[in-house]
């Protein structure tokens, strides 16, 4: 496992045999040079002076995704022709996803990448200002791309929660 958090649960849901046998480890993220920011910045369509405030990975209700373009489109930021808020990952599928689609607005400021492949990641990190990370709930599960923020010196806001408590 990856997190006391996991720990804990395995401690509350598992037989003592089972804990016993299990291990917390680092959940290991590999440093690789990111691109060069302006290039990368050139590359997916932003200005050099944007502010670039990315959530990264799979989008659902779990990630809190409904809240965090509310919070967005309700700020200063929101409403500054310069600030960006881009969700890098898959839309969900079904009303959660349509709804989310519906309400980001026809300016382009805010926006769904849907997949993105290993080396549009690497692009979306390298010129991400700020990664906002949020979770209504845990499994027990690690954040990866938490972890590759941080990795790349990202400043990120997360959600108290889990493993991210680590």
């Amino acid at each position: 496992l990856h997190s006391r958090h996991a720990l804990d649960l395995a401690r509350q849901w598992l037989a003592p045999s089972l804990v016993a046998r299990t291990r917390l480890i680092p959940h290991l993220r590999r440093l690789v040079t990111p691109p060069d920011r302006r290039l990368a910045r050139l590359g997916l369509g932003l200005g050099t002076e944007d502010f670039v405030v990315c959530a990264f990975g799979f989008i659902g209700p779990s990630k809190c995704s409904h809240e965090l373009l509310a919070a967005w489109q309700a700020s200063d930021l929101g409403a500054h022709p310069e600030c960006r808020l881009v969700f890098v990952g898959q839309n969900a599928e079904g009303p959660y996803g349509a709804e989310l689609a519906d309400r980001l607005g026809a300016d382009g400021r805010t926006r769904i990448t849907g997949y993105a492949a290993p080396e549009d990641y690497r692009r979306w990190l390298a010129a991400a200002d700020l990664a906002v990370q949020l979770r209504r709930n845990s499994r027990g599960e690690t954040s990866g791309t938490g972890l590759d923020c941080l990795a790349q010196g990202i400043t990120l806001s997360l959600s108290a929660l889990g493993g991210m408590t680590d």
